[in-house]
C-alpha cells in the first residue's frame, strides 16, 4: 500500500490513543478538519486584505519619469508602492478616476483641473517651513522707491504701463493670480485682436509696457502652443523657462536688475534670495528692506507683512487621490507612510531629483480638507476669472480662430491638459495579486491534503474497530478482504 502522508499519520495517531467512542473520535477528526480549512483560509484572507490596504500606484507624466518614480517609492516604509506613467496631467487625472491609479502629484493649475472636474482631492501636500504651513502666499513686490514715490496713494492699477516681472506663463504665482486679479477687478482690460495670440497674454502685454513672462505651454502664449515676443520684451533677450529671469528667483532677480518694476512671486522668495538671504546671488544687489509689497487694497507694506497685504494665499503642491481612497484603510496608511519618509533627508533628496517634490520641501504633511477649503476661495477667483478671459476669447468675433488653431484658454481640461485615451482591455481597479492567489491555492491543497488524511484515518480506525485489517504487516499480506461479508 502507498504510504498516506504525514497529515494522515499524525491523524491517526492523535486518534488512536484518545481512549474515546467510534463517534467521539469521528467528530473529533471532523473539528480537525474544519478547524484546519478555516486557519488556512484566515490566514489567506488575513495575507490577502493586508496586502491591499498596504498598495497604491502613484501616476506621473511624462511616462518616462515612472522608472525613476518606482525607485524611489519603493523606499517608502510599510507600503508597497509603485508607479505607472502618463503623457500629462490630464492622462493620470484619467488614470486615478478610472482606478488604475490611486495618487498623482500636482500643482495649482493641475490641482484646479483635478478638484473642479475629477473632484479629486488632497492625500498629503508639501510643507515648505514657512508660518502657513501647506500654502504660500503670491505677492507684488517692487522697490521701495516706487512706492515712496506714490505718496501712499498706489493701488494695483497703478501697475499700468509699468514693466513686469513673471515666473513664467500660466504660472500660479507668477501669472494667474495676479493677471485673474487684476482681470476680476477690472483693473486689467480684456485685449482680444490677435486671434493668434492667447487673451491673457494680449491683455497682459497691453497693460504692461514691457513684460518677462518666459515659458510655453501646450497651447500658449501662440495658440497651438509656441513662444511669443511680446511676453520676452523685458527678457533681456533670454526668454526661456531656464534662463535667467524664470522661476522665482528669476523674477526677482529681473526686478534687482533693473529690468521690471514689480516682480510676482511668493513670499520666501524676497526672504530667500535679498541681499544678506541664505540663497542670496550674486545679483542680489537689494536687502529686503530696500523692497515693499504692492498691496490689493492699496498703498505698500513691508515684505515681512505678506499676510496682509497679498494677492491670494495659494496651495502647495500635493499629491491627490479620490475621496473613497482618501478615507480608505489603504489611504491612510499610505499617506502615513509618505508623511513618515519625508522626514528622511535622503528620501527628500532622492523625490526631488526624480522630480515627485519640489525643491523647497521641507516635509509632508497630511490633509483631510475639501478641496475648495484647500485650495482656498481667493485662489478659485482668480482661476474663476481666468476661466472668463477663456470665455470671451471663444466668443469674440475678432478671435475667432481657424479651424487647426485652439479657441481655449488655461482651464480647458482639453487645450491644456491633453487627453489620454483610456488604454484597451480595461485596468482591473483591484483583485487578488500573484502572491495572494499563489497563497490561497497552496493553503487549500493542505487544507484538502489534511481533509484526505483525516478522513482515511478515520476510516482505518473504523476498520479496526470492526476485526478487519487493510493490511497484515507480520504476514506481509493483506489479512482480510474489505468487501467480504461481515
Amino acid at each position: 500500500m502507498a504510504d498516506r502522508g504525514g497529515a494522515g499519520k499524525a491523524v491517526e495517531k492523535a486518534v488512536r490513543t484518545s481512549g474515546k467512542t467510534k463517534d467521539e473520535e469521528r467528530n473529533d477528526v471532523v473539528g480537525l478538519v474544519i478547524s484546519a480549512l478555516l486557519t488556512v483560509a484566515g490566514a489567506g484572507l488575513t495575507g490577502f486584505f493586508s496586502d491591499k490596504a498596504a498598495t497604491a500606484r502613484l501616476c506621473v507624466f511624462p511616462e518616462d519619469k515612472a522608472a525613476a518614480c518606482s525607485t524611489v517609492v519603493a523606499g517608502v516604509p510599510g507600503v508597497r508602492m509603485t508607479c505607472v506613467g502618463a503623457p500629462n496631467a490630464q492622462g493620470c487625472i484619467n488614470l486615478v478616476t478610472s482606478g488604475r491609479a490611486e495618487l498623482i502629484h500636482l500643482q495649482g493649475e493641475e490641482q484646479y483641473l483635478a478638484g473642479t472636474s475629477a473632484k479629486l482631492v488632497p492625500l498629503v501636500s508639501e510643507f515648505y517651513g514657512s508660518s502657513v504651513g501647506t500654502s504660500y502666499f503670491a505677492v507684488a513686490v517692487v522697490d521701495k522707491a516706487f512706492c515712496d514715490q506714490g505718496a501712499g496713494k498706489l493701488t494695483m492699477a497703478s501697475l499700468k504701463g509699468a514693466r513686469s516681472c513673471h515666473t513664467g506663463y500660466r504660472k500660479t504665482a507668477g501669472w494667474t493670480v495676479p493677471v485673474g486679479f487684476m482681470v476680476a477687478q477690472g483693473i486689467m482690460p480684456v485685449v482680444n485682436s490677435n486671434g493668434a495670440v492667447q487673451t491673457d497674454a494680449q491683455s497682459v502685454a497691453s497693460f504692461f509696457s514691457e513684460t518677462c513672462a518666459p515659458r510655453v505651454t501646450s497651447d500658449g502664449p501662440l495658440r497651438g502652443g509656441a513662444a511669443w515676443d511680446g511676453l520676452c520684451t523685458a527678457c533681456q533677450g533670454n526668454c526661456s523657462e531656464t534662463g535667467p529671469y524664470g522661476d522665482y528667483q528669476g523674477s526677482l532677480r529681473c526686478l534687482m536688475e533693473g529690468a521690471g518694476d514689480v516682480a510676482f512671486i511668493k513670499e520666501t522668495t524676497v526672504q530667500d534670495f535679498a541681499k544678506g538671504g541664505p540663497k542670496a546671488e550674486d545679483w542680489s544687489v537689494k536687502a529686503a528692506a530696500d523692497l515693499r509689497l504692492l498691496c490689493p487694497a492699496g498703498g505698500c507694506a513691508t515684505v515681512d507683512m505678506y499676510d496682509s497685504c497679498n494677492l491670494a494665499r495659494v496651495p502647495a503642491y500635493a499629491f491627490m487621490a479620490t475621496p473613497a481612497f482618501r478615507a480608505s484603510t489603504a489611504g491612510q496608511a499610505v499617506a502615513t507612510a509618505l508623511v513618515s519618509a519625508s522626514k528622511a533627508p535622503a528620501f527628500l533628496a532622492k523625490a526631488v531629483g526624480a522630480g515627485l517634490l519640489t525643491k523647497d520641501t521641507k516635509e509632508l504633511r497630511p490633509e483631510a480638507s475639501s478641496f475648495e477649503e484647500y485650495f482656498g476661495a481667493s485662489t478659485l477667483a482668480a482661476y474663476a476669472s481666468m476661466r472668463k478671459l477663456t470665455t470671451t476669447a471663444s466668443n469674440a468675433p475678432s478671435a475667432a480662430p481657424s479651424a487647426n488653431t485652439a479657441s481655449v484658454g488655461p482651464l480647458d481640461a482639453s487645450s491644456v491638459l491633453v487627453p489620454m485615451a483610456a488604454p484597451s482591455g480595461g485596468g482591473a481597479k483591484g483583485g487578488l495579486n500573484g502572491g495572494a492567489v499563489a497563497g490561497i491555492v497552496i493553503g487549500v491543497l493542505a487544507a484538502v491534503a489534511l481533509l484526505a488524511g483525516g478522513v482515511w484515518a478515520l476510516r482505518r480506525r473504523s476498520a479496526r474497530r470492526s476485526g478487519f485489517s487493510a493490511y497484515d504487516t507480520s504476514k506481509g499480506a493483506i489479512g482480510k478482504d474489505f468487501s467480504a461479508p461481515v
